[in-house]
């Protein structure tokens, strides 16, 4: 009789310690990768869809954001210049571009910087690439300006090669650079630094709160605590909560010039507007800077305004509870990918399993049920999506191995069984 060929030694998946220590390094290996992906301001479509639905869903809910009240509205003013143009000649005279009228906000910083005591802070998201014969004002009136409290946008423009040229504003005035990198699925991640560029919204928080971003051995830190350098935004203003009677104040460029006139002088006319406010200046009523968001189409200026205050609200910062979170959860979502789920089922579930709705209800209740669970709960407790479309591949892929090799592993134990059988006989 020959020695039996049957396996003596169980498979890995059905040792749980064995299985509970590979899923813990697993987890904190898609932790890595986590992070990795959400410093990226890249969002798959699936993303899209699950951030649209979850935001619109804890705006209807809660009318507010989880991670707090929307800012007082007494904390901002928005000065809207998409009605206050004028023409500006190009190519030797052969044509015009419109352009916001310099000659108006001359006027406008030149009130500004008489006053800087008043307000707390200056935002000026206008592209001044181009010199206009209006510029003597606004230019003196710049270089007057405070300059811990002003910031202007700057940007890439592609040069006659088409590489990307940063191009500062033309006037001396502090400025940072004002972009968002739209994916086909729209905005939805809004990067703080690139390359060793702060962005305005991080200028912005520096200036205003003594703050400091920068990144040491590839690790990102706000205040020396870890942060994220891309984030999802959690909207706190949208372009409807602007302007009207209930929302926060707005007024054209024109009518902050006229309404100037009505006060009796104009220190009265600054502490009346501005008292202690951030003014927003921008041109918010077209559709040239307008991009498509989770809470809708948004200008920039409010996609840069809402990144400022995540920063104000640490929304950016790796808390070492969302750490052990995500340790806690991969971890499960590990264990449940490589052995399955083995709860015990209600006998009407184990019917219903059966067959082929048996096997799609089983992926259902398996690894994407849990990654998607896994984000949403990330999203209402801490304010911080997860991209889980490569997990949700990756997982398909290693259940597939897993599923083959089981099915090997049953093939050599009915073949080791049927060989014992035959030697006994």
């Amino acid at each position: 009789m020959t020695a039996s060929t049957e396996p003596t030694k169980p498979p890995w998946w059905e040792k749980k310690p064995l299985i509970w220590s590979i899923s813990l390094l697993h987890g904190l290996l898609m932790l890595w990768a986590s992070l990795y992906l959400l410093n990226m301001n890249r969002t798959s479509f699936d993303e899209a869809q699950l951030i649209r639905w979850s935001f619109i869903f804890k705006q209807s809910l809660f009318n507010k954001t989880l991670l707090g009240e929307r800012p007082p509205k007494e904390n901002f003013f928005f000065i809207d210049v998409s009605q206050d143009k004028q023409l500006l000649e190009v190519n030797d005279g052969l044509g015009t571009i419109a352009i916001t009228d310099r000659t108006k906000l001359g006027e406008l910083f030149d009130l500004l910087s008489r006053f800087p005591d008043v307000y707390d802070f200056v935002v000026c998201d206008i592209i001044f690439d181009l010199k206009s014969p209006q510029d003597s004002l606004l230019a003196a009136s710049l270089a007057k300006m405070p300059k811990k409290k002003t910031i202007m946008s700057a940007v890439y423009f592609p040069d006659s090669t088409g590489n990307l040229q940063f191009v500062r504003p033309i006037f001396d005035v502090p400025s940072a650079l004002a972009v968002y990198r739209n994916s086909k699925n729209g905005f939805f991640k809004y990067r703080l630094k690139i390359d060793s560029l702060k962005l305005l919204p991080t200028v912005m928080y520096e200036n205003l709160h003594n703050g400091k971003f920068e990144e040491k051995n590839g690790f990102y830190y706000c205040d020396d605590q870890l942060s994220l350098n891309a984030s999802i935004l959690d909207f706190k203003i949208l372009s409807r909560d602007i302007g009207g009677t209930d929302g926060y104040p707005k007024a054209t460029l024109g009518e902050m010039l006229f309404g100037r006139l009505a006060e009796d002088n104009d220190a009265a006319f600054m502490k009346s507007y501005f008292k202690d406010k951030i003014i927003v200046i921008a041109d918010m009523g077209g559709e040239i800077d307008t991009h498509d968001t989770a809470a809708g189409r948004q200008p920039g200026v409010l996609i840069m305004l809402n990144a400022y205050l995540s920063l104000l609200d640490r929304t950016n910062i790796i808390s070492w509870l969302w750490l052990l979170y995500l340790v806690i959860a991969f971890t499960g979502v590990s264990y449940v990918g490589f052995v399955g789920m083995t709860f015990t089922r209600p006998l009407w579930l184990a019917n219903l399993q059966k067959g082929s709705l048996g096997s799609t209800i089983n992926r259902v209740l398996g690894v994407p049920m849990m990654l998607v669970l896994t984000t949403l709960l990330s999203y209402f407790i801490f304010g911080l999506h997860l991209s889980i479309l490569l997990f949700a591949i990756y997982f398909a892929i290693i259940e597939r191995i897993i599923r083959t090799l089981k099915k090997r592993y049953e093939q050599r134990k009915i073949e080791a069984e049927t060989n014992r059988l035959s030697d006994t006989f």
